[in-house]
């Protein structure tokens, strides 16, 4: 029987020529260059990357629904004229780690580790719902790795009284999640109306879940530890762009316009009939806004 790592690294493989990517994905004349690894963080943990295509750099952070392997709607569209790095975090197939420890520096680290392995010394990158805590402890940490950052349905630790509030509230939902399987394509990073329009995408996403996993109680207690406050904020001033399914459940918009009210300058873009991970249901309208968000940030870094 096939192991989980093998399972998720196939299904990555698969699903990257499932969907219609647009104009930027039409064929060209020599394929697109692709390498995978391993890295070794400093606690022994290997952690898992990507690295397809060539140009400047864009790094996708997936959140608790997945690994490196959600991202097969923006590996082929990014790539054309990017160097797209994907990563699973640790805890989730193929990397390993112990999910009793999910603290955001180990994260952190690892991220640095990885884009070190994939030579990329400058990048835009793109957090997603729990890949955000990553992307934004990066994007503060070691603000000279991020050229522009990307904070995708993701409250990424930012924190004040009301959102302190609406945290523990979340928090007392996953603890409270239900042990037993929701029914086919249905997930609570889903709309609604995607779960029965696409109940086979749907499906793919609950499968993408499964492939060696910690438990989400486990690690949202973890990273809603962690708190990123006003006054550290005042100090990042790396171009920043927020997105959020207009039917996002889990942060709603609301809640992501109070986060991004900490960040000086930064953009807020929402998107149309999507729940939690807008990036799966809306792909070629998710794709375009970070594209056009990226390719401004670049313009901007080069002068021109």
């Amino acid at each position: 029987m096939a192991s989980a790592s093998m399972t998720a690294h196939a299904v990555s493989c698969i699903a990257a020529g499932m969907h219609e990517q647009g104009d930027k994905t039409a064929a060209r004349s020599s394929p697109i260059s692709r390498r995978t690894g391993f890295v070794t963080a400093s606690d022994g943990v290997r952690i898992y990357y990507e690295v397809c295509g060539s140009g400047p750099a864009i790094v996708l952070v997936h959140g608790l629904g997945g690994n490196h392997a959600v991202w097969f709607h923006q590996v082929a569209y990014f790539a054309r004229d990017h160097t797209v790095v994907t990563v699973s975090q640790r805890g989730f197939a193929p990397s390993g780690g112990d999910p009793a420890r999910y603290e955001v520096d180990l994260v952190r680290s690892d991220l640095q580790n990885v884009m070190d392995a994939a030579d990329v010394a400058k990048a835009v990158v793109v957090g997603q719902s729990m890949g955000g805590w990553t992307a934004l402890a990066i994007a503060l940490d070691a603000p000279e790795r991020v050229q522009a950052l990307v904070l995708a349905d993701t409250l990424a630790g930012i924190d004040d009284p009301e959102i302190s509030a609406a945290r523990r509230q979340i928090a007392a939902s996953a603890a409270g999640a239900a042990s037993g399987p929701p029914p086919l394509g249905v997930h609570p990073a889903l709309s609604a109306g995607f779960s029965a329009e696409h109940p086979e995408l749907g499906y793919l996403y609950q499968t993408l879940t499964t492939f060696g996993a910690p438990a989400p109680e486990q690690i949202v207690r973890q990273l809603f530890a962690a708190r990123v406050t006003p006054e550290q904020l005042a100090a990042l001033r790396v171009p920043t762009l927020l997105i959020v399914g207009t039917e996002d459940r889990l942060f709603p918009p609301a809640l992501i316009r109070k986060a991004a009210a900490h960040i000086r300058g930064a953009e807020v873009r929402e998107i149309a009939r999507a729940g939690h991970s807008p990036y799966f249901e809306q792909p070629g309208e998710w794709n375009r806004v970070v594209d056009e968000f990226a390719s401004r940030a670049q313009q901007n870094a080069r002068g021109t």
